[in-house]
């Protein structure tokens, strides 16, 4: 995946990402939710403007706090995920990896 050839990514690599990666993770996601929600056009803009932050903000180059990762997807955790694909899958609450089985701490 054209993504994930960044190991250690930057805030700029978020958004570099192939057609598949973008259709699948970001539009049909979104899509599903904005049509199940109904929610305002404001509502959907603001939501759309905080998860373009948030995608940012875990792929920083700064690290954090291993142990603030087990509450919440930081730099550090997605950092994992970008050296092993099939690893913290998540983008906001590890709790879903723990439960999948797909959580890595190294």
């Amino acid at each position: 995946m054209v993504h994930h050839k960044y190991v250690n990514p930057s805030a700029c690599d978020a958004f570099k990402t192939g057609v598949f990666d973008a259709f699948f993770q970001l539009l049909l996601p979104t899509t599903i939710s904005a049509f199940v929600v109904k929610p305002l056009q404001n509502s959907f803009s603001i939501f759309g403007g905080f998860l373009a932050l948030w995608l940012q903000f875990i792929h920083r180059s700064e690290h954090y706090n291993g142990y603030v990762s087990k509450v919440i997807v930081t730099p550090y955790y997605h950092r994992i995920h970008h050296k092993n694909s099939r690893r913290n899958l998540s983008h906001v609450f590890p709790v879903w990896d723990i439960l999948c089985c797909t959580f890595s701490d190294v």
